[in-house]
């Protein structure tokens, strides 16, 4: 009878010129040595007297190898074929792949009626920068609210409460996906994960003056262009060279809240912000990319802590730009048309001027309002300020 393997001879065997299979002492159990180097486990036996061979490539070494080796025996003598059961396992193992939460998050963003979102693409960054590292691997049936739960406090200590709930309704959304696809998933949710309420979220915030001057002077063309145009960060960030004609952009409806193309005349200001003129698929604020700029919350905290300003977010700076709409003397309607907003009513049946030539004027009334901010001495200097001509 041959000798048992040792865990010692396992881990420093040498390779031969062929393959090589090594007893383990009669057990049935055999060391598999490739001329290559890769090792692997073997059972031979007999499955109602005909030899049969059962891999073990499970076996994370020869001691797991052996209890491999003694359940296939064992079930090789009672007539059941050892091979099924790997057999099985393996399709279990697929399946569990197969659903595990990062494989339904793609059956969910390739759905028609996701790519149809404007959002789509923050969802896929969300999923692939914060949610997947922590429960992607996760067979979704297996996930369980305290996962979940932890992911969120993960989250919002990281990143915030309000980054922490557009997460959840990502994960909220993704799960419902799956139930509605599934017989007997429950989705492992409840009211009341929310990290702020709506109340909480909703904002008043404007920038002073003296924020306004320290954020320009900060010298971020994107910033700089967002005040002057007063546009979601989202349309500017995805602003094509195509997009731009002379001095009117058009952002197309497909980008557009609203659904609908819109025409917005820049003022001379905003157009000396924009670099050289790229191709018409290249984005204007990151040529080169082949994917718009998207860290907003980075950009932000840079900027705050090069100027010492705090508390204000992105959004801020919209409507800092709708209240300076109103400061130059714009009208409340004009002024809503400039940012995109739409008439309401029976004024938006009826309603068909364009208002291209108003809403001109407005932008150009915007960019002398932030020159003069911008300009200006701040409050309490001893600089004089010489009378206008």
């Amino acid at each position: 009878m041959s000798k048992r393997l040792t865990a010692k001879f396992v881990e420093h065997v040498k390779p031969g010129e062929s393959r090589r299979e090594i007893p383990d002492g009669g057990s049935g159990l055999y060391l598999v040595v490739q001329p290559s180097g890769h090792t692997s486990f073997i059972t031979r036996t007999r499955l109602n007297s005909v030899p049969i061979k059962v891999t073990h490539h499970q076996a994370a070494g020869l001691a797991e190898a052996r209890v491999l080796n003694a359940e296939a025996i064992k079930q090789a003598r009672t007539g059941i074929d050892p091979r099924n059961a790997k057999k099985l396992a393996k399709a279990q193992r697929l399946i569990s792949e197969a659903t595990t939460f990062a494989a339904v998050t793609e059956v969910y963003l390739s759905s028609d009626k996701v790519k149809k979102l404007r959002s789509v693409d923050q969802v896929r960054d969300r999923l692939e920068r914060i949610i997947l590292p922590m429960i992607g691997d996760t067979p979704i049936a297996d996930l369980k609210r305290s996962q979940i739960t932890a992911l969120l406090d993960y989250i919002e200590k990281r990143r915030g409460p309000v980054q922490a709930d557009r997460c959840l309704s990502i994960i909220s959304c993704v799960l419902n996906f799956h139930a509605k696809r599934t017989d007997d998933f429950i989705v492992p949710l409840c009211r009341g994960m929310n990290r702020t309420s709506n109340k909480e979220r909703a904002r008043d915030r404007i920038l002073t003056d003296d924020e306004i001057r320290k954020i320009w002077n900060y010298g971020n063309a994107f910033l700089r262009f967002l005040l002057l145009v007063g546009c979601r960060r989202n349309e500017a960030a995805g602003m094509q060279w195509r997009e731009i004609d002379g001095d009117v952009w058009t952002l197309p409806a497909s980008r557009n809240k609203v659904k609908t193309d819109l025409a917005r005349p820049l003022s001379r200001l905003a157009i000396s912000l924009l670099p050289p003129r790229g191709h018409d698929d290249e984005f204007v604020f990151r040529p080169g990319s082949d994917r718009p700029f998207n860290s907003f919350d980075l950009l932000v905290k840079k900027v705050q802590a090069a100027t010492g300003t705090s508390d204000w977010w992105i959004h801020d700076i919209r409507r800092t730009a709708r209240s300076l709409l109103s400061k130059a003397g714009i009208s409340a309607d004009i002024a809503e048309l400039a940012l995109g907003h739409v008439l309401k009513g029976v004024r938006a049946t009826y309603e068909r001027h364009d208002y291209s030539g108003e809403r001109r004027q407005a932008f150009e009334a915007l960019a002398r309002e932030v020159e003069r901010i911008t300009t200006d001495p701040p409050k309490g200097s001893n600089v004089r300020q010489l009378k206008r001509a």
